[in-house]
């Protein structure tokens, strides 16, 4: 037993490593230079993992190492790019057909058990010039991507950039130094959008705002009609200029625009030098601090990498279907992670009210609420998550009260979140927005950019404040009436990316 076990070790093929370590090569060099070193670490450990079980069960299978090899590398490739597989096999349809997910696997099942039966068939010197060949091919896939990296390093003008329009922060030292909370409740539509969607039906935030003396911005707008795009704008304070001058939502860019909130960013280096504290309750890296609780959506260099193989994908997407939410919960699937998370926010937050600390602080939260599909009731109570998913995707009649329900829960939050403020923290700065409008409905499209914001600043603080006012100019008019600073207002565009 032991002498078969050292055999299989000893046999282990090099070309699983190469493949995994080409894998990895190959998301840094798209990403390059925003995947770190410990995710590229994490994703090789990972798959390598998968890749010696995949190993040993078919050697115990086949019984030859031979065998073994090809059979576990197809087993490897198919974990590793099942979804850039079923991307290229849908690509040839075009006119935007959809081919369905059973469509893909059936196919990808019948291919395989023809891969499988022909190694069973395949002679031992022929399998063995085959493994050969695929440790070559994988050896020059490597060292072809690491030459890429290389050129890339010393050529950053030839890759894809963000550059911001940093508004002037080489402010004088604020008259005052107010704990700043900015609360963004995702996909919350704006009051242009609720009143065509609902008419008189529902009563947006308003109420609760007015009765707790915000001033009200009445027909806000997001600058982008994508979360990765208008957060890091609102944050920054400025529009996001790809050094391509285009703007689709892809992951790439998606990767870039969400890494302009890091340590770099222009109004957490000026708030960090004025001895803010920077607390972040998002699923973002922001000003260097990382995410309390991660998300399975790509939106940095390793969610992305990783949302491309068969396990993110599962996790991401493909095992929503399950009409159990205690198996959902195991996985854990993206959606019961979101309402993790936005427990996890709610909770957060709360504590950090009640907490007081030697230093002001910006503190950051971000609700997917009532962000569809709608995964809790009016109360906040966890619904099955598989009916939610296809009351989006099906756009059943019932979309619109489950809506409802979810803004009705986001309302009771954000009222709970702000008298709990107002009540520990009286001379708080408080910023309420929405990153976009609603996107479910195809009719809904004209409002997608009509968000929500108001903004609370103690002593009626609201000079340069008007009514259309975008997300580009938030910050720069809170800071401005909280701090006494003199930040320049930027013109207000909306950008719509496809």
């Amino acid at each position: 037993m032991m002498s078969r076990l050292k055999r299989m070790i000893q046999g282990f093929p090099t070309h699983h490593l190469l493949i995994i370590i080409f894998f990895v090569l190959e998301g840094n060099n798209e990403f390059f230079p925003d995947v770190p070193l410990a995710s590229s670490g994490k994703l090789f450990g990972f798959f390598l993992l998968i890749a010696t079980i995949s190993y040993f069960i078919c050697n115990a299978l086949f019984k030859d190492i031979q065998r073994a090899a090809v059979a576990s590398l197809l087993f490897t490739y198919i974990l590793l790019y099942a979804r850039t597989m079923y991307h290229y096999y849908a690509l040839p349809w075009g006119n935007g057909t959809r081919i369905s997910n059973t469509h893909f696997f059936l196919v990808l099942g019948l291919v395989t058990v023809l891969c499988i039966i022909a190694i069973r068939k395949s002679s031992l010197p022929a399998l063995q010039k085959f493994n050969r060949f695929l440790t070559i091919l994988f050896m020059t896939l490597v060292l072809y991507t690491s030459v890429a990296m290389i050129y890339k390093s010393f050529r950053p003008e030839k890759h894809l950039y963000v550059t911001l329009n940093e508004p002037q922060l080489n402010q004088p030292i604020p008259r005052a130094k107010p704990n700043i909370y900015l609360l963004v409740f995702d996909e919350y539509q704006g009051n242009d959008g609720l009143d065509y969607f609902f008419g008189n039906s529902f009563a947006g935030p308003d109420s609760i705002l007015q009765k707790k003396g915000f001033h009200i911005i009445k027909h806000p707008a997001s600058n982008y009609n994508y979360t990765f795009y208008s957060i890091p704008s609102l944050l920054n304070m400025s529009y996001l200029n790809f050094s391509d001058g285009k703007l689709d939502y892809d992951l790439l860019r998606v990767v870039k625009s969400v890494r302009t909130m890091g340590v770099e960013s222009p109004m957490f280096k000026y708030l960090k030098q004025q001895q803010y504290h920077i607390v972040n309750y998002s699923f973002f890296d922001v000003a260097g601090i990382a995410p309390q609780r991660s998300l399975a959506v790509p939106h940095d260099g390793y969610s992305a990498i990783f949302s491309r193989t068969l396990p993110g994908w599962l996790q991401e997407d493909l095992l929503h279907f399950i009409p159990s939410n205690n198996i959902q919960s195991i996985v854990p699937t993206y959606f019961y992670q979101l309402h993790q998370y936005n427990e996890a926010v709610i909770t957060g937050l709360a504590e950090t009210i009640q907490h007081k600390t030697l230093h002001p602080s910006f503190i950051y939260a971000h609700l997917l609420l009532p962000h569809p599909p709608m995964i809790t009731d009016e109360k906040g109570n966890l619904k099955n998550i598989s009916a939610a998913m296809y009351e989006v995707n099906r756009q059943l009649p019932s979309l619109k009260s489950s809506y409802a329900e979810s803004l009705s829960y986001a309302n009771m939050v954000l009222e709970k979140m702000i008298t709990d403020i107002q009540t520990s923290d009286p001379a708080s700065v408080i910023v309420f927005a929405s990153d976009h409008g609603l996107r479910v409905y195809p009719d809904q499209q004209s409002f997608v950019f009509n968000n929500q914001c108001a903004v609370y600043i103690p002593g009626n603080q609201y000079e340069g404040f008007y009514d259309n006012v975008s997300l580009v100019n938030v910050m720069r008019l809170v800071l401005n009436n909280a701090l006494g600073l003199t930040i320049p207002l930027t013109p207000d565009s909306t950008r719509l990316a496809k």
